[in-house]
């Protein structure tokens, strides 16, 4: 029986680790010849041969070598009676480990399986819940930036996606000790992703926009050992974008997101479904200025993320995942040509600055921590169509290189950015007649003045004097 609760079998079985309490009651007497073996404390063990004599243990592995050997002595007779190896190895639990050593409240009674680091990429696997759903988010925001500049948008935005992904990330050859136990394990997570994301806007001036977010994502996510992580759940958030046609903008996101996790493993008989909540806030800036015949847009953002990963248990093993805190950072270059389509290119360098998760492993009084590793530093190729200046079709995909590996598609529509068409012109109307106009009668002339009279004549006899 393995820690988990599932038979190992005899052949081939995978080890676990598990715990056994010792027997109450006082200590031990020493059996005389006529006692039955164990006494009085300990039932007899009739179908078990008593193993020879075990030198007195120098170490604290005394009690664990001493059971190897009893197991392996007590085997046989199991197996005459007809009796599965695993009831053999119970007897050993209950009636042989506590005359092995006392003292404590719990006992590991096997070595530690690699199959336990399944458990330390829950907090990557829940982590990315949030950035999957903050992804889609900054694709509508993207193209929104197509409408800055507009005069007269309209002041209700929809934009709406669905998307579907694929990505791997992790190692195969990670080393760790557990309980004194080196192992070597892999937390390559290969993940498919699906969803969908509508973001909601209300536009008080031309530059400005307040807005909700919000939609259902769904992961799954495969590892070589053989478990299974599934993640489904919904998403909501508010966000705010400020910009102009060309110059500096911004943007701001918060968001919540509730999933139901669900691990599977087939060494594992209990179903393991812890609930994940994620919070977390992304700032986005940039600068927008022609180039190249087109719209260069450069930007840099940053995003904290808190999720809260609920403790359970796996058969007789407890995990406390505790908060697990993301900080990611990117820069990026886009290029976007006008036209009713707004085709672009677009290019990403992502890295996570903080990102690493802690499971504490308890058994009993036994425990230990468990370390995820973030995902390291990618970059993403992007083109397709984020419509044009006022909405249209969303097409793209995209393909991530580095230390995470993947791809993924994406289609929507965007509505309401277009500029309001202006009022038509008031119907032309004829101008008013003009008065008429009045001709007053003209005035008779006046005669002509009379002619001056003639001079005087002048005598003759006057001319000479």
């Amino acid at each position: 029986m393995s820690a988990f609760g599932k038979h190992g079998g005899v052949g081939g079985g995978r080890p676990s680790f598990g715990v056994a309490k010792p027997m109450k009651g006082g200590a031990a007497q020493p059996a005389s010849s006529n006692d039955s073996v164990g006494g009085e404390q300990f039932p007899p063990v009739d179908d078990l041969k008593v193993p020879p004599p075990m030198p007195p243990r120098t170490g604290g592995d005394g009690a664990m070598d001493r059971l190897t050997a009893r197991q392996n002595a007590t085997g046989d007779a199991a197996s005459s009676k007809q009796e599965g190896f695993e009831a053999a190895v119970h007897r050993i639990k209950e009636q042989v480990l506590p005359r092995l050593q006392s003292g404590g409240d719990t006992f590991l009674i096997s070595t530690p399986d690699e199959v336990i680091f399944d458990f330390a990429t829950l907090g990557q696997f829940a982590g990315e819940l949030w950035h999957q759903s903050g992804d889609a988010h900054q694709s509508c925001a993207a193209a929104r930036r197509n409408d800055f500049g507009l005069v007269g948008r309209s002041p209700l935005s929809i934009c709406g996606q669905a998307y579907l992904s694929e990505d791997r990330a992790g190692d195969t050859n990670r080393t760790r000790t557990v309980f004194s136990t080196p192992l070597t394990y892999s937390d390559r997570l290969k993940t498919k992703r699906y969803g969908l994301q509508l973001d909601v806007g209300y536009r008080p001036s031309d530059n400005l926009e307040f807005g909700l977010t919000g939609g259902y994502a769904h992961s799954k996510a495969n590892l070589a050992s053989g478990s299974d992580l599934n993640a489904q759940g919904y998403n909501i958030g508010a966000y705010a974008e400020y910009g102009m046609a060309t110059g500096l903008y911004g943007a701001l996101l918060v968001k919540y997101d509730a999933n139901k996790l669900r691990f599977d493993n087939p060494l594992i008989a209990d179903r393991v479904k812890p609930k994940v909540k994620s919070t977390g806030v992304d700032g986005e800036i940039g600068w927008r200025s022609p180039a190249f015949g087109s719209m260069l847009d450069l930007n840099a953002g940053l995003s904290f993320v808190r999720v809260k990963i609920d403790d359970f248990n796996a058969g007789l093993i407890s995990f406390g995942n505790g908060r697990v805190n993301s900080t990611r950072g990117r820069i990026g270059a886009r290029l976007t040509w006008a036209g009713n389509l707004g085709p672009f290119i677009d290019a990403k360098l992502l890295h996570e600055f903080k990102g690493d998760s802690r499971t504490w492993v308890g058994s009993g009084a036994l425990f230990d921590t468990l370390n995820g590793q973030g995902r390291g530093t990618w970059g993403r190729i992007e083109g397709g169509l984020a419509g044009g200046a006022g909405g249209g079709p969303l097409l793209s995909a995209w393909v991530d290189v580095g230390d995470v590996m993947g791809w993924g598609v994406r289609a929507g529509y965007r509505f309401g950015g277009r500029a309001s068409p202006p009022p038509p012109p008031e119907p032309m109307m004829a101008p008013p007649p003009p008065p008429p106009v009045v001709v007053a009668p003209m005035p008779e002339p006046l005669p002509p003045p009379p002619p001056p009279p003639p001079p005087a004549p002048v005598e003759r006899g006057e001319r000479g004097q």
